[in-house]
């Protein structure tokens, strides 16, 4: 699995959502939670820190400040092709959950950036885009599960989450 939590809880989010089970909702809600947090923080220091090292004018900036139709189609197919590869054991699930990484990483270091200059016009729309490129994952994600019949495949679902746990344990020792 990839270095962020953010493909994971929004996978699993939708999962959760579509086998109607709130343990597993709440978990990846609490855990996209604190992910923000940590990730907007962290933002925002390297922003004080390095307050002229770089501009809200530059361009890579400047495209995560304004939500488009291009940023949402990427993150539904994004969303489509996490969800399929985390259901696929024979799929690497790598590449996916670094388009999601992609969709959601850069909006919320731009939030982080654009609060650490005050700019609240940036910041919102970043995080607006964020909010977008999230919805759209989840939506799709929620799909899939929904085509796959996942609310009836409850065992694979938990098998999944154990290995994905176990990941998770392995990543922070």
């Amino acid at each position: 699995p990839g270095s962020t939590p953010f493909p994971y809880t929004s996978l699993f989010r939708s999962m959760g959502l579509v086998m109607s089970d709130m343990k597993l909702t709440l978990r990846s809600t609490l855990t996209l939670g604190k992910s923000l947090v940590v990730a907007i923080g962290a933002a925002f220091l390297i922003g004080l820190f390095w307050n002229n090292a770089y501009s809200l004018a530059n361009s890579e900036i400047a495209t995560r400040i304004t939500p488009s139709l291009i940023h949402a189609v990427i993150a539904i197919v994004a969303g489509l092709a996490g969800t399929y590869a985390l259901v696929r054991p024979n799929l690497n699930v790598n590449l996916p959950a670094v388009a999601i990484s992609v969709s959601l990483v850069p909006p919320i270091a731009v939030t982080g950036l654009s609060l650490s200059k005050l700019d609240w016009t940036a910041a919102t729309g970043s995080f607006g885009l964020f909010l977008v490129n999230a919805l759209g994952i989840i939506f799709s994600s929620m799909l899939m599960f929904s085509f796959m019949n996942f609310h009836a495949k409850r065992k694979t679902a938990e098998r999944v989450i154990k290995k994905e746990d176990l990941n998770i344990k392995k990543e922070s020792l």
